[in-house]
């Protein structure tokens, strides 16, 4: 990808993360469906499957997003970074 008027473009894809009073149910369900999971049966021994064994934390993916913003990942472009505990999509 070419880097349009010094414009980076970075997708994160997180996984399945941490539930919070910011991450209801209805958001928990949602991500759980996009990513192949009945969003009725995730069990609760998801973080059993996540490589790290434990869900992701939302301040892991902003610290993600605010290093992408920052002149420390200016070399960074037209990459998707995943952002799973090494999970897969599967």
């Amino acid at each position: 990808l070419k880097s349009v008027s010094n414009i980076d473009f970075n997708p994160v894809a997180p996984s399945i993360n941490e539930r919070t009073p910011m991450n209801n149910d209805a958001t928990f369900k949602a991500l759980a469906y996009t990513r192949g999971q009945d969003p009725n049966n995730v069990s609760d021994d998801y973080a059993s499957k996540i490589p790290l064994g434990r869900p992701g934390k939302l301040t892991e993916i902003a610290d993600l997003i605010s290093y992408l913003a920052s002149d420390h990942a200016s070399y960074i472009s037209g990459t998707t970074i995943n952002i799973s505990g090494a999970k897969s999509t599967r």
